[in-house]
């Protein structure tokens, strides 16, 4: 079923995910990280249908199974799409301690340097932009870009994604200038 997903075909993918949890609940029982990984890709089934109570329940099942059974590149993975949720829901005050949790789970997985960490610096950003917090998101941001021009080359499109992002955020930053007031 979380082969449907990347598809955006998640009814479809509701039906094989729940099926696939009944299954492992009854091979594995309750408590076993294959379902803490059958909710997660159940709730971005649910996610993607818009029904975003029930995706949350699943995501906060998932992370605090991942924290028990996996390791933290699980939880990482549970944050982010739990912190991506509560975005989308308008919760903005609860998503970034969740991304730097993600971001600090994520570091001590793969390292300092790692994609996985830019990416999660590149939305931790957008949510110190959107809270007037520019230049502590400026810095994310060229750290971000550090990291995927090393990790993925000067013309991926994360890096050059991120670059448009700093871009906005120096434009942001810049005082008026006397002939733009005019």
């Amino acid at each position: 079923g979380y082969i449907l997903l990347p598809m955006n075909r998640f009814a479809e993918a509701e039906l094989l995910l729940r099926r696939a949890l009944d299954i492992h609940k009854a091979i594995n029982g309750e408590h076993h990280p294959s379902v803490a990984s059958d909710y997660h890709h159940l709730a971005v089934a649910l996610k993607g249908m818009g029904r975003m109570d029930e995706a949350e329940k699943l995501f906060r099942r998932a992370l605090t199974m991942d924290e028990v059974f996996n390791g933290d590149h699980m939880v990482a993975r549970d944050l982010f799409s739990l912190a991506h949720l509560l975005w989308d829901t308008n919760r903005r005050e609860e998503v970034e301690p969740l991304l730097r949790r993600a971001i600090a789970c994520d570091e001590a997985t793969y390292g300092l340097n790692h994609a996985f960490v830019a990416s999660g610096l590149v939305d931790l950003a957008r949510v110190l932009q959107a809270t007037d917090r520019r230049k502590e998101a400026e810095s994310l941001v060229r750290r971000a870009i550090a990291i995927f021009e090393q990790e993925m080359g000067p013309h991926d499109r994360r890096t050059r994604a991120a670059r448009q992002q700093l871009d906005y955020l120096l434009f942001l930053l810049a005082p008026p200038r006397a002939c733009d007031i005019y």
